[in-house]
């Protein structure tokens, strides 16, 4: 599916799946949303993949002007093939057609309809014996009504083609004919197009825009928009034309365009119900109950609410009340005058319950410095973030220092430094810098100056520049004096710096300076995380897992920290599962940190896990799941303005898409990441994106591609210092294809250490892949027997690691090298199971790789996939989407009997799901 599409995933899926059932059947498939929401984005996505599939689409666009006009649509839909369909239809049939699209004059007679409608249905059931058809119609509403009446005619009469109708609809205008009537019970098919999410929202503005929005302003324009992209488009549009993004309490621009409509809205009302909807309008939860409040005259301002309400402007359910669009309410609101806002937010101050909007309104009706109001303020923003909203804790935080007196320093210094902390919690970056660079210029103390330092190199190194984040944090530690409890937070943060910016000794000295002072501190937390910082850079100098000192860290964890995940003694742990091959340990430790991560609402520390998370699923073979967290941390990624961590997450949704086949989609995913952690200077981003486009190249077969990305990559990683054989991946790769290349010398001088570490450290993984590019190796010398040897030996390694694709990399390998040694019985035996594999894992070229290898092998299997003829019929059937009722019926057996033969066919191909299956077959014949 079209690869350009941001944050329509479930509905392409779900057009994806009606396509597919197309090949059998019909199917009807309406897309309903309100105007601007994306049907129209959606369903082009949808028409595009029905034609690279091979089907024939017919396709019109239908406008309202054009509804009055007869059979308009009907010649769109059928313009592409009229001339030649009409050469096989009887001649009254065509007569009448060439009639009805003006292509002939009518004459005395006036076209027969039935001659109509039957003419175009014989001219699609033509088109559906040569390849599944689909109409597809944007803006069914606007169809004209002698089209309407045509297709009804056709769709009720080829319910058992390959024909099928993709169509949109406004949500609440009606349709010039009802598909419910007209069609069996349980269609048409139906697919509420809704809102967009936040996430989504911001490649939406970047692409078409070319703007990028800190996250609270992008929060703002989500609600105003209600999700609705065209709307916040022109939100965006208006923003711009400003000059620069609200801040605070400034009302966020509505364009003229949507504006003037609600103010038409809000027009049709008294001036007196106008005056009562700022009110609803500034609350957060706004209530019958609060309203009366604010009036002296409650039940003339309910009458008024029920006026507002029969209007359609507000919706009244029980006590609550809320604007029927986020745009009237931004409309009903800039009605009001500043001095009006004022007196309301200073009236409802008084009266709300909650603490944080009681600050808020005080915030919002207080112009001058006022000691009371900022500690109200403080104590506020100290609520919200505890309660996991740091985007609230950063205004609140950032209104106390703008009402704090200028003689009270020390507080104000230190509510600038935790408006900058919140701001960075909520991604807003750039807020986050200004406000510690002016504590940093501002600073009387070289504590204060230690502190903004320290915070401004965390920043950094999230977001955009690794050399910059330790040059900040070298002067934070001159800055840091005899500050025990600071000289421990700067040392930590600098081990981790450090090594990430590709010097891992150098990062392990700091981490063990860090681990002296947090022993003299004392503190629980900090020695905690020093001891898994030490354990960290110890694991990738080749050290190993030091258990010890980890289940020390592990018991002295502390949750309430809000720290990085990557820092968390849990993550760390899981971590070292993982790159010790053991996937089902650490899928429970990561899980459990996500859950944790999660219940705190710390929606800033999971895109880093959720890019590890997503690795362990790709790896041990379970794409959907890897897909969905690669997808959801990129999101997060860009909501918190975590602009290095996104080279992370691009790489994993490469890693998926590369694994699927999707190599174009992946090779640029891959590009973007790598860019990103190049200009970063971030040297693990590096590698992981390199390594992934080398995985393309190798999966394509380009061997002089995958050297010249892994050859320096090599290099740069040993100088880095990394040694832990479980992390450097990419190096069976570069093996591979050194020896498919010739030099043999090269893959020896790489294979030996790799091969020494792993033994020596017993990595399981590294063993097994070791095997793999050693029997290569000495298959490349000549040695067939002994890469045999050494490839049982190997497979034995990954019978224990879970990682079936790497499993049948190297059954592959074992398939070729058996082959090769005149063993065809053991080559085809090996090369069916890693056959099986791919497909069952969706993997479409290496399942190529793994066919191309078994036409050499030169003996014809007994049935495609190991199956029996009925169970190929059966599976077939199954995959196309039918029903185990509907598959015994076609095929005049029981249910019974399809029952059985499904067991059979789930147990050979090593599938679990009518999914896992309908995958397995749509690799295969996608290769065909």
């Amino acid at each position: 599916m079209e690869p350009g599409i941001v944050g329509r995933d479930p509905e392409l899926r779900t057009i994806g799946e009606f396509l597919n059932g197309l090949t059998t059947s019909s199917g009807v498939l309406l897309l309903e949303g309100e105007p601007g929401i994306g049907k129209t984005t959606v369903w082009l996505a949808g028409r595009g993949e029905a034609r690279r599939r091979g089907y024939r689409v017919l396709s019109c666009r239908p406008i309202q002007t054009e509804t009055p006009l007869a059979f308009v649509a009907l010649a769109d839909l059928l313009g592409p093939v009229l001339d030649e369909a009409l050469t096989h239809l009887p001649s009254p049939q065509v007569r009448a057609l060439e009639v009805a699209l003006v292509r002939a004059e009518a004459g005395g007679e006036r076209p027969d309809r039935r001659a109509i409608s039957a003419a175009v249905l014989g001219i699609i059931r033509g088109i559906a014996a040569v390849a599944p058809v689909l109409l597809a119609i944007d803006d069914l509403q606007w169809l004209d009504r002698p089209t309407a009446r045509v297709l009804e005619f056709v769709i009720r009469r080829l319910a058992e083609e390959p024909f099928g109708v993709l169509a949109t609809s406004r949500t609440g205008e009606e349709a010039p004919f009802e598909l419910d009537r007209i069609l069996p019970p349980g269609y048409p098919q139906r697919l509420t197009v809704g809102p967009l999410s936040v996430g989504s929202l911001q490649p939406i503005l970047r692409s078409q825009l070319g703007l990028t929005f800190s996250r609270l302003v992008l929060l703002r324009i989500h609600q105003a928009s209600g999700g609705n992209p065209f709307f916040a488009l022109e939100i965006a549009r208006e923003i711009r034309a400003q000059g620069e993004e609200p801040r605070g309490a400034q009302p966020l621009p509505v364009p003229s365009a949507l504006s003037d409509a609600a103010r038409a809205r809000l027009a049709k009302l008294s001036a007196r119900v106008r005056r009562r909807l700022p009110v609803v309008a500034f609350l957060a939860q706004p209530t019958i109950g609060l309203v009366d409040e604010a009036f002296a005259d409650p039940e003339r301002a309910r009458s008024d609410l029920d006026r507002a309400s029969r209007a359609g402007v507000i919706q009244i359910s029980g006590d609550r009340i809320r604007f029927s669009h986020p745009l009237l309410a931004a409309a009903a609101g800039a009605e009001a005058t500043p001095e009006q806002r004022r007196r309301l937010h200073r009236r409802l101050a008084e009266i709300v319950p909650d603490p944080e909007e009681r600050a808020r309104h005080l915030a919002l009706a207080t112009v001058r410095p006022d000691a009371g109001a900022a500690a109200l303020l403080d104590g506020a923003a100290r609520a919200a973030r505890a309660r996991g909203a740091p985007e609230v804790a950063a205004e609140l935080s950032e209104e106390a220092g703008r009402l704090t007196p200028r003689n009270e320093e020390a507080d104000l210094t230190r509510r600038r430094l935790d408006a900058a902390d919140h701001y960075f919690a909520a991604g807003e970056n750039e807020r986050a810098r200004e406000l510690l660079e002016a504590v940093v210029e501002a600073a009387t103390s070289r504590s204060d100056r230690a502190e903004a330092l320290l915070r401004l190199g965390i920043l950094r190194y999230h977001a955009d520049d690794q050399a910059a984040a330790v040059a900040l944090l070298e002067q934070a530690l001159e800055n840091s004096g005899d500050d025990l409890i600071l000289r421990s937070e700067i040392e930590q943060h600098l081990s981790w710096a450090v090594s990430v910016a590709g010097d891992i000794p150098r990062g392990a000295e700091h981490a063990r300076t860090a681990l002296e002072l947090a022993e003299r501190r004392r503190d629980r937390g900090a020695l905690s995380r020093a001891l898994a910082m030490v354990s960290i850079t110890n694991f990738f100098l080749g050290g190993g897992v030091d258990t010890r000192m980890m289940r020390r860290s592990l018991a002295l964890e502390e949750w309430n920290e809000p720290i990085p995940a990557e820092w968390r003694p849990s993550f760390l742990h899981g971590y070292m599962l993982k790159h010790t091959s053991q996937l089902p340990a650490a899928r429970d430790v990561l899980e459990g940190v996500r859950s944790r991560l999660e219940a705190q609402g710390d929606e800033a520390a999971l895109p880093f896990l959720l890019f590890q998370l997503t690795e362990l699923e790709c790896w041990a073979g379970n794409l959907e799941r890897a897909a969905d967290y690669a997808e959801r941390g990129h999101a997060l990624a860009i909501e918190t303005g975590q602009g290095l961590t996104l080279a992370f997450l691009l790489y994993s949704r490469a890693l998926v898409d590369a694994h699927r086949g999707h190599t174009d989609r992946a090779r640029s995913l891959a590009e973007e990441g790598l860019a990103i952690a190049q200009r970063g200077g971030l040297y693990p981003a590096i590698q992981f994106n390199a390594s992934v486009l080398a995985f393309i190249d190798l999966s394509v077969g380009d061997h002089p591609a995958v050297h010249a990305r892994l050859g320096p990559l090599a290099d740069m990683v040993a100088s880095a210092g990394m040694a832990e054989p479980g992390i450097v991946r990419f190096v069976p790769d570069e093996i591979e294809a050194l020896i498919a290349l010739g030099e043999l010398e090269g893959a020896a001088s790489i294979l030996e250490p790799f091969e020494a570490r792993a033994r020596a450290l017993q990595r399981t993984w590294s063993l097994a892949t070791a095997a793999r590019c050693r029997g290569l190796l000495e298959a490349a010398h000549g040695n067939l027997p002994t890469a045999i040897g050494v490839l049982e030996e190997g497979l034995h390694h990954h019978e224990k690691v879970g990682e079936p694709f790497e499993l049948a990399r190297t059954l592959l390998v074992a398939g070729q090298i058996n082959r090769r040694n005149r063993q065809k019985r053991a080559s085809k035996q090996v090369l069916e199971r890693a056959l099986r594999i791919f497909e069952r894992l969706g993997a479409p070229l290496w399942a190529q790789k793994a066919r191309a290898e078994l036409a050499r092998v030169g003996i014809r299997p007994s049935a495609p996939l190991g199956l029996t003829p009925t169970e190929e019929r059966v599976a077939q059937l199954v995959a196309n989407g039918k029903t185990n009722r509907e598959v015994a019926a076609e095929l005049f057996l029981s249910s019974r009997t399809v029952e059985d033969n499904l067991s059979r066919i789930y147990r050979k191909l090593g599938v679990r799901s009518r999914a896992e299956l309908a995958r397995t077959f749509a690799s295969r014949d996608g290769s065909r």
